[in-house]
């Protein structure tokens, strides 16, 4: 198997501005403990941080727990809590300011985004012509971490 990497995205601790404005502060992972979360069953009750080169996991109780980002979106963009994602997953609400990153200094090392497919003895000439077309459109629309 080939993996070919087309870009790179990391996990974002973020809420809603109606849900950070009567809450408690967010300056470290601890602070979570005081916080209400929206899970998105996927990425499990265990957030990890980084911060210089420690490490640190963070036990999560969710408030609400969902396995549709459509559903879970409602829930964080209505400011009903906490949530953590990738980047990519929430990077419209950012943009917008319907969410706003928080513990942007804990946030752990880039997770990469690739395409895997069968090495070159083994690939079709379908999948290599969908390779070809399809990795320059992905690399291209990776949005920016920001």
């Amino acid at each position: 198997m080939v993996a070919r990497q087309i870009g790179s995205t990391r996990l974002v601790t973020c809420a809603s501005p109606d849900y950070l404005s009567t809450a408690p502060a967010i300056d470290t992972p601890a602070a979570l403990k005081d916080h209400a979360s929206i899970l998105f069953a996927a990425q499990g009750r265990i957030w990890y941080y980084r911060h210089g080169d420690k490490e640190q996991a963070e036990e999560i109780t969710p408030r609400l727990t969902c396995n549709q980002i459509r559903t879970a979106s409602l829930a964080w963009v209505q400011g009903l809590g906490i949530t953590r994602l990738m980047h990519y997953q929430v990077a419209d609400e950012l943009a917008d300011g319907r969410l706003v990153r928080v513990l942007r200094d804990y946030e752990p090392k880039d997770l990469p985004i690739q395409l895997v497919y069968p090495h070159a003895l083994q690939l079709s000439p379908r999948v290599r012509a969908f390779v070809d077309w399809v990795c320059p459109r992905l690399e291209r629309g990776m949005p920016g971490l920001g």
